[in-house]
């Protein structure tokens, strides 16, 4: 999706068939793969903290640490889903621009 935002992006503000849109075209991808190499980091850190919530091998009542864990997480996947269905998927409207 990141790519395609950027890509569109740069469409939206340049002439097709001019050098500009060639150049933006080019800092685009540049900016979304900048973009997909941050996002993969902090998703590997994800990775890793997940699980160890999970486990929580430093409190007395795992069950009760584990229900916690998920609840705070499916908290917040609720909450992204509901973030990117408000900014880029509602009908009507488009990707936001910075």
């Amino acid at each position: 999706m990141i790519p395609a935002i950027w890509r569109r992006r740069a469409e939206a503000t340049t002439t097709a068939g001019t050098s500009e849109r060639t150049t933006a075209l080019t800092a685009a991808g540049k900016q979304a793969s900048a973009a997909l190499g941050v996002i993969g980091a902090v998703g590997a850190i994800g990775g890793f903290l997940i699980p160890l919530a999970f486990s929580a091998p430093w409190v007395a009542d795992p069950l009760s640490a584990t229900k916690g864990a998920f609840l705070v997480f499916a908290a917040y996947y609720v909450l992204c889903t509901a973030v990117t269905y408000g900014v880029y998927l509602r009908r009507g409207r488009t990707a936001a621009h910075v």
